[in-house]
């Protein structure tokens, strides 16, 4: 939605620089839509019975983890060419927002994806070696971590922390959670709203000059 939101405001308002954000993230857009589209087509088959087969599951559970996967490398990439378009402005900045937030979302839905494809495999839940809380909060919230650390303090590394941090807080709160997931959950919540606001913090007081600055301080440099 985010997404779309974008690409509507920018035909309307005709800004240059976000049409430049867009033109940026449209093959990676595109490729992430695709993503997206595919896994609703696989994994609206999923087995419903009590206790499907194992094949049946992985039948299932594999495509679908491999397309959120690819979704989410795409969304990566998105960010990625926005990052190194290196443009300033609201435009840009919701082009950006927007990018990251669906590669939060689909970080977390990624690691839900692999989540049920390893417990398929080990045949149910509470054969699997790794506690799920374990799999799904510390996957996706390394990952917010890894997106701050990266992407910084900015419109990619706060909307890609922040739909995470959404992400499971939606998982904690759902009434299907088993209870350690809840808690590893609210934890991964915890954990990534403190980096948020550290990253917040560093951007603001250790904020690297602008492009236009830098050109300042050397045609100073160039006069002397």
């Amino acid at each position: 939605m985010t997404q779309g939101i974008a690409c509507i405001w920018g035909a309307l308002t005709q800004d240059a620089s976000m049409n430049k954000a867009i033109g940026a993230v449209l093959p990676a857009w595109l490729a992430m839509w695709s993503s997206e589209c595919a896994w609703q087509f696989v994994f609206v088959n999923a087995p419903m019975t009590a206790d499907p087969p194992i094949s049946d599951r992985l039948a299932i559970f594999v495509p679908s983890a491999f397309l959120l996967v690819s979704g989410y490398l795409s969304g990566l990439w998105a960010c990625q060419r926005l990052k190194n378009a290196r443009l300033e402005g609201f435009g840009p900045g919701l082009v950006k927002l927007s990018s990251a937030v669906n590669t939060g979302w689909l970080s977390a839905a990624s690691c839900i994806g692999i989540e049920l494809v390893r417990e398929a495999a080990a045949g149910g839940i509470e054969k699997a070696s790794v506690p799920p809380a374990v799999a799904l909060a510390g996957g996706a919230a390394v990952g917010a971590l890894a997106s701050l650390a990266h992407f910084r303090g900015g419109w990619i590394g706060l909307g890609y922390a922040g739909a995470v941090a959404w992400a499971l807080q939606a998982v904690k709160v759902g009434p299907a959670s088993p209870s350690d997931v809840k808690t590893g959950s609210e934890v991964g919540v915890a954990v990534v709203l403190a980096a948020m606001g550290i990253a917040t913090v560093a951007s603001f007081f250790f904020k690297k000059p602008s492009q236009a600055d830098q050109n300042d301080g050397q045609s100073l440099l160039d006069r002397k």
